[in-house]
């Protein structure tokens, strides 16, 4: 297994990002604040910054617990660019009208992990190749 560094910096109230065991793939993220947006939004800050090292990204995800809770992580993946230096933030929002917000300040919210990018060499042209999908669009690869 290979060790990927980053610095974190904990804003103050955050908490040191928790790995549950020495297997898990992510580290948990807790809530250091918790701001209603609106009846369906709730806009939650994490406590943490975060620093990766050169070519790794950061990848916000929803624990697997969220799935009995009525509500998602908004924009399902979040992703933090390898210069971003800021707070760390989680939207969540209602999918279950009748499912108060599940979280509280100090609970474990999301979590994240580090994940490699590349540089992308864009050529403009005027024609893809062809393909025997083409352009068949969402469900035309088959069931």
């Amino acid at each position: 297994m290979k060790t990927i560094k980053a610095k974190i910096k904990l804003i103050e109230g955050g908490k040191k990002p928790f790995k549950a065991t020495p297997n898990s793939a992510c580290l948990d993220l807790y809530a250091r604040e918790i701001i209603m947006v609106n009846h369906l939004l709730y806009k939650v800050k994490l406590g943490v910054a975060i620093e990766p090292q050169e070519g790794y990204r950061v990848a916000l995800y929803p624990r697997s617990s969220i799935s009995k809770t009525g509500w998602i992580l908004a924009n399902s993946i979040g992703i933090g660019d390898n210069d971003y230096r800021g707070e760390y933030l989680a939207y969540f929002t209602r999918i279950d009208k009748n499912k108060p917000f599940p979280y509280s300040v100090g609970d474990r919210v999301c979590q994240f992990e580090l994940v490699p990018y590349n540089d992308i060499e864009i050529e403009y042209v005027v024609e893809l190749s062809d393909t025997h999908r083409g352009n068949g669009g969402h469900g035309s690869s088959g069931k």
